[in-house]
């Protein structure tokens, strides 16, 4: 199992702001993230309003963040409801009734700067994580 200490960057970390609090990162060979009860789920998440598969955190071809829909199941991205195939960025993730906070790249290295979760930011150019990670 790979921890902060003992491998390169994460790309990402995802951290729990209800419930029992933990924090999940995510490394360049995990993609894609899938979210859910399942037990082929990367994170699991036994929430009552949480689907078996409830969404997947994929990077698309331009190496950017994205979070896919698998289930009619909804979640709010930043406070507003998920749309087909969103890209991500810092912000809050709520499938059912847990709140998520998405902090890309450096997060591990900086624990401390995430623990409020980061408002709407818009993405224009994202920049090209899988890169960073690998160089």
């Amino acid at each position: 199992m790979q921890t902060p200490e003992t491998s390169p960057p994460c790309l990402a970390q995802i951290q729990f702001l209800t419930g029992q609090p933990r924090r999940h990162y995510i490394w360049p060979d995990q993609f894609p993230v899938r979210l859910g009860r399942g037990s082929d789920c990367a994170l699991r998440i036994e929430e009552e309003g949480v689907w078996e598969h409830h969404v997947m955190i994929e990077l698309d071809d331009e190496n950017r963040f994205q979070l896919r829909r698998v289930s009619d199941a909804s979640v709010m991205v930043n406070d507003e409801p998920m749309t087909d195939d969103q890209l991500l960025a810092n912000g809050t993730i709520r499938p059912g009734a847990r709140v998520l906070v998405f902090n890309t790249g450096g997060a591990m290295k900086y624990p401390d700067l995430i623990e409020e979760p980061a408002r709407h930011i818009d993405l224009g150019q994202a920049p090209d994580w899988q890169a960073i990670a690998e160089g």
